[in-house]
């Protein structure tokens, strides 16, 4: 959904601003949740999306995302027994435990 000039704001999670209809149903608002010096930028929060979504929907991706995730498959692991896979993690490439695990 595109409104005029409400579009322009960037997105920033938390924003600087309120947004959302009238009672009426007729305008859509938008009000500064803190004080705005001019000059200073509009924000608005698009939602707390995954970078790739930014990307996709929007054409920009944050430097940090509290939002981003991975999928990471282990088929090993889940094939293994719990106790024999803890073992795997926890013992060095040698075979032996480290020393603060002793």
């Amino acid at each position: 959904l595109l409104i005029p000039m409400v579009d322009m704001a960037n997105h920033a999670h938390p924003p600087n601003t309120a947004k959302g209809l009238e009672a009426d149903g007729r305008s859509f608002v938008v009000l500064a949740s803190q004080p705005i010096q001019r000059g200073e930028q509009v924000f608005l929060s698009y939602g707390p999306l995954p970078n790739l979504v930014l990307l996709t929907q929007f054409g920009f991706v944050l430097q940090a995302s509290t939002a981003d995730f991975a999928l990471v498959h282990f088929p090993e692991a889940v094939e293994l027994p719990t106790d024999q896979a803890v073992e795997g993690l926890v013992r060095e490439r040698d075979g032996r435990y480290s020393a603060w695990q002793v």
